[in-house]
């Protein structure tokens, strides 16, 4: 068994009355959920495997006051990828995914062509990080793994969420061919105030094997603090966690999933 480093990455795309994340441009404005046909990974891919959410990164320029990227790559959660399946990736960007492949050290990158341009400061929290896709949320350490070649991905149909009243309901589904333990689902609230500060709820941790399903429900709204003080906060966005797993020692996982409900399941909720 190995054991997994966590790290959860997301957008914060939903209507709500407090200010969102500042976005300076992306490389794609679009910025829209892409329907993609299931791709199922195959056990002959690379022994390792990843739960992401596929994302970019890459380096602010700004010559002229005019806003651009430079060496945009692939990142699964917040970890760079290559390989022969990451024109996968296009299709499925700001998706969680099931990626196969190994990890390693990052190939070596070609020089800029130019010497970037500084750009200006933007006021931000300090675990918003702008990127390619927009500003995204990092709130935990990276998932440990330098570099992932790719060998396939799909996107995981297996993690879940639907409205029911008012309650979200949250459900994966292990679609590892062995158990994982410690899997938890925790949700992640945003708060419905200037300067918004965030919490979490989190499930309890569950064993799931092959196939197994993990079901979680957890409120639209939350409030924290002490009277007369206490404040809303929004649900935004769902976090995979998995702690070690029992499959062949070559089969090591990797977990840094962390993905906003809308992108995950069209859910969007305001600070009413």
């Amino acid at each position: 068994m190995r054991l997994i480093a966590l790290v959860p990455a997301a957008w914060l795309t939903f209507a709500c009355t407090t200010a969102e994340p500042p976005n300076r441009p992306a490389s794609d404005p679009a910025l829209a959920r892409t329907e993609t046909q299931p791709n199922p990974v195959s056990t002959t891919d690379g022994p390792e495997w990843f739960f992401a959410v596929a994302s970019q990164t890459g380096v602010e320029h700004c010559p002229n006051g005019d806003f651009e990227w430079l060496a945009v790559q692939p990142t699964l959660g917040w970890t760079t990828t290559s390989g022969d399946a990451i024109g996968q990736l296009d299709a499925l960007m700001d998706q969680p995914v099931l990626a196969r492949g190994s990890a390693g050290p990052a190939p070596e990158r070609p020089p800029l062509s130019v010497e970037p341009a500084p750009c200006p400061a933007m006021q931000m929290r300090s675990d918003w990080v702008n990127t390619p896709r927009g500003t995204r949320v990092r709130r935990t350490a990276s998932s440990g793994a330098q570099h992932f070649h790719l060998t396939s991905v799909r996107r995981l149909d297996e993690l879940k969420v639907e409205a029911d009243g008012e309650q979200i309901v949250a459900s994966f589904q292990n679609p590892l061919p062995f158990a994982l333990t410690g899997v938890r689902l925790r949700m992640h609230y945003e708060g419905c105030y200037g300067k918004p500060g965030a919490t979490s709820l989190e499930s309890k941790p569950a064993a799931l094997g092959p196939g197994e399903l993990l079901r979680h429900e957890f409120p639209r709204t939350v409030e924290k603090g002490e009277q007369p003080r206490r404040r809303l906060h929004r649900a935004a966005a769902l976090a995979l966690e998995i702690g070690g797993s029992e499959g062949p020692t070559e089969d090591a996982v990797w977990v840094d999933l962390d993905v906003s409900l809308y992108q995950l399941g069209g859910l969007s909720f305001d600070c009413d």
